[in-house]
């Protein structure tokens, strides 16, 4: 292999097409980050229903959003937890479609 194919790409050089196409704009990254939101917020929901104890937290960043306490709650909040982010970003695209 020749050296010139294992070099890095110039960062100098302006941007191709190619990647001006796969920069993401701000009209993009709202739908994925509203879907996002929603499936953080599905799996809150699904342990509270089921009656987990999973208070939220400080919003110092963006996740996780709460704390299930595993010793306390029951083992079927656990289980809807897992489940709950999918109907959430499920929710969203449903909105988007009405």
């Amino acid at each position: 292999m020749s050296e010139a194919s294992d070099a890095a790409p110039d960062e100098s050089a302006p941007p191709t097409e190619e990647s001006a196409e796969a920069a993401a704009s701000p009209q993009d990254a709202t739908p994925v980050a509203l879907g996002t939101l929603a499936h953080e917020w599905g799996h809150f929901a699904g342990a509270r229903w089921f009656g987990g104890i999973a208070p939220t937290r400080p919003m110092r960043s963006l996740f996780p959003i709460f704390d299930l306490d595993l010793q306390n709650s029951d083992p079927r909040a656990f289980g809807a937890m897992s489940v709950g982010g999918n109907p959430g970003h499920s929710a969203v695209v449903l909105v988007a479609l009405l």
